[in-house]
């Protein structure tokens, strides 16, 4: 049956495949060994976990006037950045018209600049990518929207009166 904590390594390597372990296999001295999580950051402030083998995916709203930037990051289960290499990383942008796409030079980065007349418009950026053969995947599917209401402006329309009734006999 084997000790605790060998079984706990079996179950690890099962459940989180290879990715984040060399050769598929957990180290046999007394190393910590945690599971490895592949974040798609959106800004500061919204992520999304990457799961192995699987493509995730998300649906947002992006301003005209903001800019999206999307990174790749891995961390331990504690949240504690690891430094892992990111394999045969892959960015697809399918409407530069509505937003056009840039990849930062490591390719962890993504940044969109939606076009100022993109409003009703959508674009979605696909990701993929590996680390030690395993694969992740994510897509992410924006529709562009008006910025925040920025003045209020009075229309004036200007239309013809009704015309004078046609002379009497």
């Amino acid at each position: 049956m084997g000790s605790r904590r060998e079984r706990l390594k079996r179950r690890m390597l099962q459940v989180y495949s290879k990715a984040g372990f060399p050769g598929g296999s957990l180290p046999d001295d007394d190393t910590v060994c945690l599971p490895l999580h592949v974040w798609l950051l959106n800004g500061e402030n919204i992520a999304h976990r990457l799961i192995p083998n699987r493509k995730v995916f998300i649906m947002q709203q992006l301003h005209v006037n903001e800019k999206a930037t999307l990174s790749l990051q891995a961390v331990d289960i504690y949240g504690n950045l690891v430094d892992v290499s990111f394999e045969n990383v892959l960015w697809a942008n399918s409407n530069e018209a509505a937003a056009v796409s840039t990849v930062s030079e490591d390719g962890q980065t993504l940044t969109l600049d939606p076009a100022p007349n993109g409003v009703g418009m959508e674009t979605t950026v696909d990701v993929t990518l590996s680390i030690n053969g395993t694969p992740f995947s994510a897509q992410d599917q924006y529709t562009l929207v008006a910025g925040p209401v920025s003045g209020v402006s009075i229309v004036t329309n200007f239309n013809p009166k009704e015309p004078p009734p046609p002379p009497s006999a």
